[in-house]
């Protein structure tokens, strides 16, 4: 997070094993640029205990931050949001719907 957010997550992730969603996901955003150096992805996922916030430069992790509570899950992408000129659109429907329907078929 910012070095100014007052909002302290529960932990930073610095290393996970499994790289797939960890529960629901809630919203996915994308700062509208390609390449690996400026792609940065906003990820906002929830598993019944726990809210996890993801950026991602390139496809690859840079941070990950877990809260207990969801008004502070959300403040932290806005934090993030915030940081850089970058004009996020959120893509949480349209980017995912594939992502869904190859899970539901490896479930079955």
């Amino acid at each position: 997070m910012p070095e100014h957010s007052h909002e302290q997550p529960i932990v930073k992730i610095v290393h996970v094993f499994d790289d797939r969603l960890m529960g629901t996901l809630v919203g996915h955003w994308w700062n509208q640029l390609w390449g690996t150096l400026t792609r940065r992805d906003i990820r906002l996922e929830y598993d019944e205990r726990v809210w996890l916030v993801e950026i991602r430069q390139g496809g690859k992790t840079t941070g990950r931050w877990l809260y207990s509570d969801e008004t502070r899950a959300w403040d932290a992408v806005r934090e993030l949001q915030k940081t850089g000129a970058e004009d996020w659109r959120e893509i949480t429907g349209a980017f995912h719907a594939s992502e869904e329907a190859a899970r539901r078929r490896r479930e079955s």
